[in-house]
């Protein structure tokens, strides 16, 4: 009955860190101060003004022979003395390593994966303000390190070729919005570079900007606005010089189409890209 019951893995309570609180990311305090912990005890039912059972009746019998509870003495709904009262999970702001086919830790589990203050997984992290850690399965978790080493493998095979060209690597730097200098050293761009693959949420931005099919024409706009023919005239908006129209990127990127009926305006404003670019060498 004990496979049933215990299981031969492990699971990890991780904190989850979220952006745009009032500490600056990396300060002691962003998630908890050192040294601070969290205590979980079993919750109670708002409908029903009971604790939440997390035992089935098998469940109960198994453990209260485990840890020698008196029979009853782990329902939820016992009056009294209750086993449920003493029993807290305490967490840091590290997190911790639950191993399911321990008695103890087995239990730690189960009364977390029903607290409002746990995420059920990771993926899950976010669905609520509420959640302050999350569950993580050892196999998820191994298969989203293997999904991010695949995802840092794309960016570094992009970057080898990046880092000998300095034009390329300039380019994708003004692409995501990093406005580097015309002057800007081949070293401190790939130390920028370099810090997408040190956040995961990051690296997926830039994997998304080396696989996105219209790079090249948010490059064209990039390269337009450095020459002056294309204005930024707010957050995500653009103008073009000579019209009286505004543009979203999405919209300016169709209305430039190299091949659209625009085509007239597009030649004009790559030559005067390229005579910016003589101009400039």
């Amino acid at each position: 009955m004990s496979d049933t019951i215990l299981f031969h893995r492990k699971v990890k309570v991780k904190p989850i860190i979220r952006e745009g609180g009032w500490l600056p990311k990396g300060h002691d305090g962003e998630f908890m101060f050192s040294g601070c912990k969290r205590g979980y005890c079993l919750p109670v039912d708002p409908n029903k003004g009971t604790l939440v059972p997390v035992l089935n009746e098998e469940e109960q019998t198994y453990f209260e022979k485990q840890l020698g509870v008196e029979s009853g003495g782990m329902s939820p709904y016992r009056k009294g003395e209750n086993f449920w009262h003493k029993f807290y999970v305490t967490v840091n702001r590290d997190g911790t390593e639950l191993n399911l086919a321990d008695v103890m830790d087995n239990l730690r589990w189960r009364l977390l994966k029903n607290h409002p203050e746990i995420a059920p997984s990771w993926h899950e992290r976010f669905n609520s303000p509420q959640f302050k850690f999350a569950l993580v399965e050892e196999d998820v978790e191994i298969g989203e390190r293997v999904k991010l080493a695949e995802m840092k493998k794309k960016v570094y095979k992009f970057l080898a070729g990046a880092e000998d060209n300095r034009t390329k690597m300039y380019d994708l730097l003004r692409v995501l919005g990093r406005r580097p200098a015309p002057a800007a050293t081949k070293e401190w761009m790939i130390s920028e570079l370099d810090k997408y693959t040190d956040d995961r949420k990051m690296l997926k931005e830039l994997l998304a900007v080396i696989n996105d099919p219209l790079y090249e024409m948010k490059l064209f706009i990039e390269d337009g606005m450095e020459c002056g023919t294309i204005k930024k005239l707010g957050r995500g908006d653009y103008g073009v010089v000579g019209l009286d129209q505004m543009f979203s990127q999405a919209e300016l990127i169709e209305f430039l189409s190299p091949r659209g009926k625009h085509q007239d305006i597009y030649l004009k404003i790559k030559g005067q890209i390229d005579q910016y670019r003589k101009v400039e060498v």
